[in-house]
């Protein structure tokens, strides 16, 4: 056998390797997802915690690190029990407020947004709260419940004020105008 043919011998076994090696891979990608063990967190709430003088008449949205799965981020539509992965609360979570319906989904299944069933009280501090049985697409769920630290604080009355407007435009008889 001359070294052309050794040559050419082994560039066809190295190919059948690697042939053979990737005939061997499923193309089972819910194998390679499923892999996913990072743990989802809640990146940013609004009301943001401390913030002060937020409307009475608001939508809560909280945003999640990663797309999370839609059916386990639940809130109470129902009365004023703790109840849901999403609450808002003025009492420590002794109850909770009542949301008009179930979260609506944004941002690819990380933004969910809630409103509360009626308007929330003036001057008051409420708190947001996550459970842990919230749940990314892959199953993995919050480390830890998240809440807020401070809490955010409704404004002490409703602001009725028409707004105005000024206009500070020349007046009739001005001249030289640019």
């Amino acid at each position: 056998m001359n070294l052309g043919n050794k040559k050419s011998n082994l560039l066809i076994l190295l190919a059948a390797f690697i042939v053979e090696g990737c005939g061997n891979f499923s193309g089972n990608y819910d194998e390679i997802e499923s892999s996913d063990t990072i743990e989802p967190f809640v990146s940013s709430t609004y009301p943001s915690d401390s913030a002060l003088s937020v409307s009475p008449n608001l939508s809560m949205t909280v945003t999640f690190s990663e797309a999370m799965d839609t059916t386990t981020i639940t809130t109470n539509s129902t009365g004023t029990s703790c109840s849901g992965t999403l609450q808002l609360s003025s009492d420590s979570f002794s109850t909770c407020v009542q949301m008009s319906s179930t979260p609506s989904v944004s941002n690819s299944n990380r933004t969910f947004t809630i409103d509360p069933a009626s308007n929330l009280s003036f001057n008051t501090t409420y708190k947001v709260k996550v459970t842990t049985d919230a749940k990314d697409s892959a199953g993995n769920t919050l480390a830890n419940a998240y809440t807020h630290s401070s809490g955010f604080t409704t404004s002490s009355t409703l602001d009725t004020t028409a707004p105005t407007v000024t206009l500070t435009i020349p007046a009739d008889n001005a001249s030289s105008v640019s």
